[in-house]
């Protein structure tokens, strides 16, 4: 019946980085990516879509039409071209599928699955005349699909060690590759720090570009039960359910964010819509408690900088109690780092595999440890573990947590 989303999911991620196929076929359909207006592109280590979900909720509650690309997702393919935060049909993702693959065809190009969906969300907004559209990047930043939109906005959060094999294994490669979606006179939000910051702060000079670093010229921080914000143009004081460090600099971006497009391009954002989304901040699978009896946590953290995030999330919920842990990873994430972070603060660790062709060999990691505090849980038997009385964490990747979610074994 889809013809162009079943042509989607024989296709693989490009192993050629670079814009010019996509910019080829683009240009076959009338360059829909110059009739966007209103550009925000996110990247950094974690936290894009966080911030970029959050971003969207307050612009819709502003009356704005907003368009909204992320990626993974969690259970359906639609989930990752929204508008106004509501999926695109399935019907008219294949519809502009089958538009885009037709263009392709006819010049000779194999479009990646990632090129393809990010051509298709570049089409979906044109089309649909968005006053504002916010494009999380798939994998670093300069030579990534969605770096083919002029974005006015960029934001990095936090930059890491992850996808080495792609990025480079120092923070300075890293760091230039994600700076690459800083453009010509547009305006650079981060929170990165120390190497990463200054790679950015130069690519930001080059290109004579204005920069805001959080903690130097705007800042958040707790008092006493409440979190100011403040930057030169804004100032804002509430309560919210985001209490942890990587939270509140995700928050932190997003405000500034708001506080750029107001001052800079004329938006009209009221500070209580802000505050309305912000004080109880939802995104599927991030820190998220199903259950307070038994305690029973999922998040999608899938690398060593989220997994730490997520260990000092959870001794401060746990006050050191010891909690069971069912754990899920790709291979390329450094899954024995990982493992050995989250014992800190395991009881038992079930190694199980993950739905994904990069999915690690739980019996290989097993290896890895001599204890029997990491155990082997087959893919059959997670059901019952949910179910138990037991405390648990389920976390390590989006592809275990989406696929769990589609078994309605856990449910968000």
């Amino acid at each position: 019946m889809y013809s162009g989303l079943n042509h989607l999911n024989t296709l693989g991620n490009s192993k050629k980085p670079g814009l010019k196929k996509l910019a080829r076929v683009l240009g076959r359909l009338n360059n829909p990516e110059t009739k966007l207006n209103n550009n925000i592109i996110i990247t950094g280590t974690n936290g894009k879509g966080s911030v970029a979900t959050q971003l969207s909720k307050i612009l819709v509650k502003s009356k704005y039409n907003v368009g909204l690309y992320t990626s993974p997702h969690l259970i359906d393919i639609n989930e990752r071209i929204r508008i106004n935060n509501r999926k695109i049909l399935l019907k008219d993702l294949d519809k502009a599928l089958k538009i885009i693959i037709k263009e392709s065809v006819a010049c000779s190009i194999e479009l990646s699955f990632f090129e393809l969906l990010t051509a298709a969300s570049i089409y979906h907004f044109a089309k649909s005349k968005t006053d504002i559209n916010i494009f999380e990047v798939g994998l670093g930043g300069k030579h990534d699909a969605t770096n083919i939109v002029d974005a006015q906005i960029g934001i990095i959060t936090n930059i890491a060690k992850d996808h080495m094999e792609y990025l480079g294994n120092t923070i300075t490669k890293i760091a230039k590759e994600k700076a690459g979606i800083i453009r010509k006179g547009s305006h650079l939000i981060t929170t990165a720090e120390k190497r990463g910051l200054r790679i950015i702060t130069e690519e930001c000079k080059m290109k004579s570009s204005k920069i805001s670093v959080y903690n130097k010229d705007f800042f958040f921080n707790k008092k006493k039960d409440k979190f100011q914000f403040e930057s030169p143009t804004l100032k804002l004081e509430f309560k919210s359910s985001w209490n942890k460090y990587h939270q509140i600099k995700n928050m932190s971006l997003v405000i500034k964010s708001l506080d750029i497009l107001q001052n800079q391009f004329d938006f009209k954002v009221p500070s209580q819509n802000i505050v309305s989304i912000l004080k109880n901040p939802y995104v599927p699978g991030r820190f998220q408690i199903i259950s307070n009896e038994p305690l029973k946590v999922v998040d999608v953290a899938h690398n060593i900088a989220a997994i730490k995030n997520l260990v000092s999330n959870l001794k401060e919920t746990l006050s050191n109690r010891k909690i069971d842990i069912i754990v899920g990873m790709l291979k390329d994430k450094k899954p024995i780092e990982c493992i050995r972070i989250l014992s800190e603060i395991s009881k038992v660790i079930y190694l199980t595999h993950v739905p994904n062709e990069r999915s690690f060999n739980p019996s290989k990691i097993i290896k890895e440890f001599n204890n029997n505090k990491i155990q082997l849980l087959p893919s059959e038997l997670i059901k019952e573990k949910v179910m138990s009385k037991d405390p648990l964490l389920v976390t390590g990747s989006i592809y275990l947590i989406g696929d769990l979610m589609k078994k309605k074994i856990i449910q968000l």
